[in-house]
């Protein structure tokens, strides 16, 4: 089995370095098992230095793909996979973090869950996690947001093994310029998914503060389609019961005999421009949304180039 392990990098060469020793070391466990690695350098600010060991052996090489700029993680996988499509192929791409979150001892576990279920994606559904309380709590969060805005659970990310011949299907979505995982969820590329922990961080901390979190849940959530119509739905259900209420202070002003404040009458004329406001409002978001998605848009597979700057190889030099 020819493999690629695709991993996206930001700045964090030490923990890249500790994560080679781990997999080559997972995989010399497994003898079948021979890796090629692809980092993919997000237009770090430091220089991009692997300590490469000889005592590697089951890695066969490892390349570094150098972007002009920073683009951010979701995006670095998408020129990622790219770059493999066209340069690189294999029989199964793994795509992890450089952080070793993702642990490198589960991936044969993947890989044999991927050879049982060929032409499938197969994710790592998180399982136990080590992240502060605030943390998981705003990942429930999260949760609960994605599934009522887009019908699906979800409790896996980047860690997952990809087929080659599924990577043309996503490499032709503009949706994978926002998001990898749902981008295959959305593509209706068959996937199973298998529970493993996620590990500590190798070194230092997490780049990820809140700002980037609430964007990171925002672009999974856009890549459905099916969120634009449940927010018209839940627009709509919001001007039903603001319509409701005022029809309610409307009977009692002029139908009845009952004294009511001065100020309701403001309240009649505020509730019917609110109503107004979220109706035309949804609608506007729904045909905006709409007409964006008949554009092609970014598509990663022909303009995955101009990100590029250049591919260098650096075990065995």
């Amino acid at each position: 089995m020819k493999i690629v392990l695709l991993i996206p990098v930001f700045d964090d060469w030490e923990s890249a370095t500790l994560l080679c020793d781990l997999i080559d070391s997972t995989f010399q466990q497994h003898g079948s098992y021979r890796a090629s690695i692809l980092f993919v350098d997000d237009g770090s600010v430091t220089s991009a230095v692997l300590a490469a060991k000889p005592t590697w052996k089951a890695i066969q090489e490892i390349q570094v793909l150098h972007l002009r700029r920073n683009l951010g993680h979701q995006r670095a996988i998408a020129v990622g996979l790219a770059y493999v499509e066209h340069h690189k192929p294999c029989d199964v791409v793994v795509v992890m973090d450089s952080d070793g979150e993702d642990l490198p001892q589960d991936i044969p576990a993947l890989l044999g869950r991927a050879a049982d279920t060929p032409g499938r994606v197969v994710f790592a559904e998180r399982g136990r996690r080590v992240e502060g309380r605030v943390f998981r709590s705003m990942y429930l969060v999260y949760r609960a947001y994605h599934r009522l805005l887009t019908g699906r659970g979800i409790r896996f990310g980047n860690f997952s093994v990809v087929p080659f011949r599924v990577i043309k299907r996503l490499t032709s979505m503009s949706e994978l310029w926002g998001h990898y995982a749902a981008t295959v969820v959305n593509a209706k590329i068959p996937y199973v998914t298998m529970r493993v922990d996620r590990g500590p961080r190798l070194l230092g901390r997490s780049k990820m503060d809140l700002e980037s979190l609430i964007m990171h849940g925002l672009s999974a959530v856009a890549v459905y389609q099916t969120a634009s119509v449940r927010a018209l739905m839940a627009c709509a259900v919001l001007s039903g019961f603001l319509a409701l209420a005022v029809l309610a202070l409307a009977v009692i002003r002029f139908a009845t005999a009952l004294t009511i404040p001065n100020w309701t009458t403001a309240m009649l004329g505020g509730g019917l421009i609110v109503i107004f406001l979220i109706t035309f409002g949804s609608m506007l978001y729904v045909f905006a949304s709409l007409s964006f998605r008949h554009l092609m848009g970014m598509l990663p597979t022909r303009d995955y180039i101009y990100f590029v700057d250049r591919c260098d190889q650096i075990y065995p030099e």
